[in-house]
């Protein structure tokens, strides 16, 4: 069964499940970098919010003998948990006083996203755009957002001035930056396991840089004086690598790999590591220290 039938496939069984009062609808859901996934929501008569389940990832889980009755069952559980039973406060995500401390930025790849961009503010950056979102406090939900759209602005009656000056703020306070050793990522990745701390030492020093949570972390190569960090660490210029839209690594510029060797590295790991919703760039940038200054190689 090829994916556009296994697609139809699940959705009318899930269909099947519940009664013509629920509206259960599949649809494409754009992501970052223009990625397109296949999400099935299910909407109670009565509700204004349900979640969606991704059912792109199942396919694969079919090729290999999951059964279709045991997707569908897998989906309606993802459901049932994500579902809202309790009243939502729809005002919650309307007022702006009431979302102000909760604004943020991060970082996209321009060209990948110029759809994106046509309808949501931001503030281009070298290859890449700085766009914002609030985050979406909710038990059900404890790492959920949604971007800030030109609508957004005009319900809120505020400028792009006004949400770029309170969401540079708000990620110093809330996501302040954090710089990590491989060996102590890796080591945190892992939870500790035995396996991370026998991670040997890169010959060549690498330092991760991200933000608190580190969700969206490579926001934070973007925060005033954040290289200067490094000071202490790397007392020279330096090359900054996007390993994703999470963290960026921080290495020093004489390590013995040209910019050029860098790119291929990224654009390398960027094809075969990271999913495509998570690639920031494929281009290496070049913090000039003396500069206190970051541009692109």
């Amino acid at each position: 069964m090829n994916y556009e039938d296994f697609k139809a496939r699940i959705y009318s069984m899930v269909r099947e499940e519940f009664d013509s009062d629920t509206e259960v609808t599949l649809k494409p859901v754009r992501k970052n970098n223009g990625v397109v996934l296949d999400g099935i929501t299910i909407m109670p008569e009565g509700s204004c919010i349900a979640p969606t389940i991704y059912i792109n990832q199942y396919y694969e889980r079919y090729r290999e003998g999951l059964s279709l009755e045991a997707i569908v069952r897998i989906i309606l559980e993802e459901n049932r948990h994500y579902s809202f039973d309790y009243p939502l406060d729809v005002d919650e995500f309307l007022k702006y006083d009431r979302l102000k401390e909760r604004i943020r930025f991060r970082l996209v790849n321009y060209s990948m996203n110029e759809e994106l961009l046509s309808d949501v503010p931001y503030v281009k950056f070298l290859d890449l755009a700085k766009i914002y979102y609030y985050e979406i406090r909710d038990r059900r939900f404890p790492s959920a957002f949604c971007t800030i759209r030109h609508s957004d602005l005009l319900r809120w009656e505020i400028t792009g001035e006004e949400l770029d000056k309170i969401a540079d703020a708000n990620m110093q306070r809330f996501e302040p930056p954090r710089i990590y050793t491989m060996r102590e990522m890796v080591d945190i990745l892992a939870n500790g396991s035995q396996n991370a701390r026998e991670v040997p030492d890169p010959v060549v020093p690498m330092y991760i840089l991200t933000s608190e949570s580190r969700c969206f972390g490579a926001s934070a190569m973007l925060y005033d004086h954040v290289f200067g960090e490094f000071e202490g660490l790397i007392r020279e210029d330096l090359f900054v690598l996007p390993s994703s839209v999470h963290e960026v690594i921080v290495t020093p510029a004489s390590g013995g790999f040209s910019g050029f060797e860098l790119e291929r590295m990224v654009t390398e790991i960027n094809k075969e590591c990271v999913p495509d919703y998570e690639v920031l760039s494929n281009r290496v940038y070049f913090y000039d220290r003396e500069k206190d200054e970051l541009r692109l190689f």
